[in-house]
């Protein structure tokens, strides 16, 4: 697991890294294997990313959890939140 204790962090980050992808949360959903509402509330932190989904999501997007935090970290810093 990532391991932020601010799950709006990681919810703003997925969001932050799926619009650089240029995915719709359709497509991110069918690439996670949960439906788009699901993608809509991760995102918003309306629901937590289970431990299983977020692995799949750091293997499909090749980044390690220590890379994620690193964002996190870098987008506080610029006040990015």
């Amino acid at each position: 697991r990532v391991g932020t204790s601010e799950p709006q962090e990681l919810a703003t980050l997925l969001f932050t890294l799926r619009r650089s992808l240029q995915l719709s949360q359709t497509r991110m959903g069918l690439l996670l294997g949960v439906k788009a509402g699901a993608i809509a509330r991760y995102e918003k932190g309306r629901a937590s990313l289970p431990p299983a989904r977020e692995a799949r999501l750091l293997e499909l997007l090749a980044l390690t959890p220590a890379e994620v935090l690193r964002r996190v970290e870098e987008r506080e810093s610029h006040g990015w939140t």
